[in-house]
């Protein structure tokens, strides 16, 4: 009986015994991804609920800034003139219904990316605010559908105020989070 070379005597150079294993060895498993490597399903599923909390942060600001564009056109187009009418009471609804996702949205925004993406899009609705506060330019007179007088104050503090109302929601949420991690 011949003896045997051991393991680390193995010729490296011949491409020939390179992937042969020993004689009276069991051949090489092959190399596995440590588990440490692999995503655990609880960060998967915070992943998703993060990108699902973005995508609900900019549905409901985007379509806060359309239903009061909308609304906005409906009632204050070329020059003040509210209508009290199905298409108007449907525009106060949406408003409400989104308002009311935004302040939940608030409440589940927890993670440090969720806030600071949620909190950008609510410094882009307070830029709104600062171009709804101001009246509308008067057009010249004897001009056909010219801008005789702005829209009234309150009309334009009411759309300011809803505009800033999602920053009132995330900071006070934000202010009851982290109180609710001083006390843990």
């Amino acid at each position: 009986m011949t003896k045997q070379p051991p393991l680390r005597d193995w010729p490296t150079s011949n491409l020939a015994t390179r992937h042969q294993s020993p004689p009276n060895t069991a051949p090489a498993m092959p190399t596995q991804k440590p588990e440490a490597t692999l995503p655990s399903p609880r960060a998967q599923i915070g992943t998703k609920r993060i990108m699902a909390t973005q995508a609900g942060w900019l549905a409901a600001t985007s379509a806060l800034v359309a239903l009061l564009f909308g609304l906005g056109i409906h009632v204050n187009f070329f020059f003040w003139a509210p209508k009290w009418d199905a298409e108007t009471m449907m525009y106060l609804i949406g408003i409400v219904a989104v308002l009311i996702c935004i302040w939940f949205l608030a409440k589940v925004t927890k993670d440090g990316v969720t806030q600071l993406g949620s909190l950008l899009l609510c410094l882009i609705l307070l830029g709104f605010v600062f171009l709804c506060l101001p009246p509308e330019p008067l057009g010249p007179p004897g001009v056909p559908l010219s801008r005789r007088r702005p829209s009234p104050l309150w009309y334009r503090a009411a759309q300011s105020y809803l505009l800033g109302l999602p920053l009132v929601f995330w900071l006070l949420h934000f202010w009851l989070h982290s109180r609710k991690e001083k006390r843990n």
